[in-house]
């Protein structure tokens, strides 16, 4: 009797540790949503924003995009990997980072 019951209790628990562990690493497929002050402050900061600063970050989001594109399509073509991709798209925030007065 207490060998079945380890038994049953040792593949229970293996089997509750591996569908955790996988339910983990698959995660939901999103990030999470952002809070509802974190919402008001982005917006906040976007209305302190003058028009051409506005006009400057606009600008330069959308650079962000086209090299974010750019190198989407690198990898898919198999030019690069996604490690690499993702090296030279943490340079180019580096670089772009506003400078601070």
């Amino acid at each position: 009797m207490k060998k079945s019951l380890f038994t049953v209790l040792t593949v229970a628990a293996f089997a509750l540790a591996t569908s955790a562990g996988s339910a983990h690493a698959q995660g939901t497929g999103h990030r999470h949503s952002p809070t509802d002050e974190q919402r008001a402050a982005r917006k906040a900061k976007l209305e302190a924003l003058t028009p051409a600063q506005r006009d400057a970050m606009k600008a330069q989001m959308k650079e962000y995009r086209e090299q974010r594109k750019s190198l989407m399509e690198q990898v898919k073509a198999g030019k690069i990997d996604r490690k690499t991709a993702d090296e030279q798209l943490k340079a180019w925030r580096e670089a772009h980072k506003p400078s601070k007065p």
